[in-house]
């Protein structure tokens, strides 16, 4: 069986076992429930909220169901400008600058569009 491929501009959902980072998702009311009761009282709070959500997913604690889609819809923006500006976990050198503003595998990026978007325009910048 061969490859199949998608057409241009196609998103794929699929279940996810363990998600690492937390750029951006959405919950169900009855998610979020399961989510507050795992890590504020069954002993959840060891972990930070997105390592929380992970398990949760891998293990399917709660029955918790994780979906995600790809090509993803959040990233790290990085501005134009130093590139210390970037994490607040690792340092970087403040002297180094970034040229130009990207947002990591976004193809059209909310930030990098947001002035077009507010003037009503349609030729968005794409990246990728």
């Amino acid at each position: 069986m061969g490859v199949k491929y998608l057409p241009e501009g196609s998103r794929v959902i699929h279940r996810v076992g363990g998600p690492i980072c937390a750029f951006g998702y959405a919950v169900s009311l009855r998610g979020a429930q399961k989510i507050l009761y795992w890590l504020g009282i069954k002993g959840g709070d060891s972990f930070a909220i997105d390592n929380g959500l992970g398990y949760m997913c891998r293990n399917r604690d709660l029955n918790m169901n994780c979906w995600s889609v790809e090509p993803q819809l959040f990233n790290h923006h990085r501005p134009a400008g130093s590139i210390s500006k970037d994490s607040d976990i690792n340092q970087k050198d403040p002297t180094v600058v970034r040229e130009k503003a990207f947002t990591d595998v976004i193809v059209w990026s909310a930030r990098l569009n947001l002035e077009k978007i507010l003037m009503g325009k349609k030729d968005y910048v794409k990246q990728w």
